[in-house]
């Protein structure tokens, strides 16, 4: 940074406008991936914005506009992003500067609601596309990185489609190796973790891959560390580890708030509810997924997909806490959601919120009913963790109708999945 900082001085008593206009441009890059710092990023794009002014448009001014459009995108302001990178890709097209236009459109495609999920995912494939073909154009060499995690993310967050994420995932990783790329090998190990692993319930390759973006993390910037770290107290707290789970999520919690980004400090309050839940301390539970759930309007795709989940469990804290109105007003909020992404597995979800209020009103047939729905939608969505656990609330509820029979088949089916997954004992 002292560096650009310098060399931006030699370059404005020159008179160097385009040199002057890249130099803030990697200042920028720098505050943000290093740093995760907003203003500041923002700041020194504008910056080489503005010595661009009287010129015409040219790949500098597309870019600096799409990195603009980015940093709003991905701390929660779509509305003013948007606006960003329509412009970027007005200049990106009209140049033919297609590694631009693809960093375009997946800063395009994270901005969009859900309800325009099939948009989301073509505008990235063609991003993906276009970066597979010209990424050597980008100086940075970041395009095609970039375009594997985010339309691996997406394929995991909005689809549900773990292993097609953990395929792109694993075949971006490889490119990063040829390419002696550690930016994006620790990343995409990250995102291997989190996005692939750890709903695939394969959490012994999700700890290593964790760790060994971990290791790779530490040398690059504090931004690298929030996703493995976030795998790692999942699955900490799953095995009933709570002190270890609380440390990991007190080291990096503060990280994730630092950033300004919604998807990394949401998913760690994510997490911190279920460090709760296991502590029984319902109150404080809810207050972290209160405090998620603000942000359901703010993220990107991948923040509004995790607001499904935090409905999920303001439900079942609330029934926990005995309070089934405010329970049935989030099941309503998660069947909204639910309904507009249209997915199995945010389906699952649904059902199973929707059997377990049941279950609270004593209306054991359609808990039941819909539990079972529950269990089968969780079992064409390959999560193995959530399946345990449903199966374990379906077994409750056929014990409390007198099915002893087929609540023990289901019981019996939750031990094993517990036991492959490294559980103790999972609790209904």
């Amino acid at each position: 940074m002292e560096f650009c900082g310098e060399a931006t001085g030699i370059a404005q008593k020159l008179g160097l406008k385009t040199k002057l206009a890249d130099l803030y441009y990697l200042v920028g890059l720098s505050y943000w991936f290093l740093g995760g710092l907003k203003t500041e990023s923002l700041h020194s794009y504008k910056k080489g914005l503005d010595v661009l002014e009287d010129q015409e448009d040219t790949l500098q001014k597309a870019l600096l506009c799409q990195q603009i459009g980015r940093v709003h995108v991905l701390t929660g302001e779509p509305e003013i992003g948007l606006d960003w990178v329509r412009r970027s890709i007005e200049i990106a097209s009209k140049l033919g500067a297609n590694w631009v236009l693809s960093h375009a459109y997946q800063t395009l495609a994270l901005g969009l609601p859900l309800k325009e999920k099939d948009s989301i995912i073509n505008y990235l494939e063609q991003a993906f596309n276009l970066a597979k073909k010209y990424g050597l154009d980008d100086p940075s060499r970041d395009v095609l990185g970039r375009a594997y995690d985010n339309l691996s993310e997406n394929y995991s967050a909005i689809r549900g489609d773990y292993r097609r994420s953990m395929e792109l995932l694993l075949e971006g990783i490889e490119n990063a190796k040829r390419a002696v790329d550690l930016h994006f090998q620790a990343y995409l190990r990250g995102a291997l973790a989190l996005y692939a692993y750890l709903p695939l319930g394969e959490w012994e390759k999700c700890e290593k891959a964790a760790h060994e973006a971990i290791r790779l993390g530490r040398e690059l910037g504090e931004l690298y560390l929030i996703m493995p770290y976030n795998s790692l107290v999942f699955i900490a707290c799953a095995k009933g580890e709570l002190q270890k789970a609380t440390e990991l999520l007190n080291y990096i919690l503060p990280i994730a708030l630092k950033s300004e980004w919604p998807e990394f400090f949401v998913r760690s309050y994510l997490v911190e509810a279920a460090i709760r839940l296991a502590q029984n301390e319902f109150d404080e539970a809810e207050e972290s997924l209160v405090g998620a759930f603000e942000y359901r309007k703010r993220g990107n795709t991948v923040t509004q997909a995790m607001m499904i989940d935090i409905a999920f469990g303001l439900v079942n804290v609330n029934l926990k806490k005995g309070n089934l109105e405010k329970a049935s007003e989030y099941y309503q909020a998660l069947r909204q959601m639910a309904t507009v992404l249209d997915e199995k597995w945010a389906y699952a979800y649904e059902r199973w919120a929707k059997g377990l209020i049941a279950e609270a009103q004593g209306d054991m047939d359609s808990a039941v009913g819909t539990l079972t729905e529950c269990v089968e939608l969780w079992k064409g969505v390959q999560r193995p963790y959530d399946l345990a656990k449903a199966l374990m609330d379906l077994a409750r509820v056929l014990q409390k109708v007198g099915n002893k029979q087929e609540a023990e088949q289901h019981f019996d089916e939750a031990k094993k999945i517990s036991e492959r997954l490294g559980i103790p004992s999972l609790k209904s």
